[in-house]
C-alpha cells in the first residue's frame, strides 16, 4: 500500500445475507484491472454485520479517483444492485494522515 496517497474513495455496502463473498469478487474485479492513478486498496469487515463491508482504494490524484470511479460508477451499481440492500454509501475523501 502506498503512504504517499492523498486520496482515499470508500463504498459500504449491506449485503443480502450470504452475498457479501460475491460481492467482493465483484469489487476487486473492478479494481484489478490496476486503473490509472490507483495505489492499493482496503478491504474492511464490519465486526458487528458480517453482511456489511467498506471498501478503500487509495489514489495519487482527486482526477484519477473521480474519473475511474465516474466511467464506472453505473456498471458497478448495476453488478451489485441484486446483491446488496439499500442505498451504497460513497465518499470521496483525502487522506489527512497514514503511517
Amino acid at each position: 500500500m502506498d503512504v504517499d496517497s492523498k486520496y482515499a474513495r470508500v463504498a459500504v455496502y449491506l449485503y443480502r445475507p450470504g452475498k457479501r463473498e460475491e460481492g467482493d469478487n465483484i469489487v476487486k474485479a473492478f479494481i484489478c484491472e490496476g486503473p490509472e492513478g490507483l495505489k492499493g486498496h482496503l478491504i474492511l469487515d464490519d465486526l458487528d454485520n458480517p453482511d456489511k463491508a467498506a471498501y478503500v482504494t487509495l489514489w495519487d490524484s482527486e482526477e484519477s479517483m473521480i474519473t475511474y470511479f465516474g466511467s464506472i460508477r453505473k456498471d458497478l451499481d448495476e453488478a451489485m444492485d441484486d446483491l446488496t440492500i439499500g442505498a451504497t454509501e460513497y465518499l470521496f475523501t483525502t487522506i489527512r494522515g497514514m503511517s
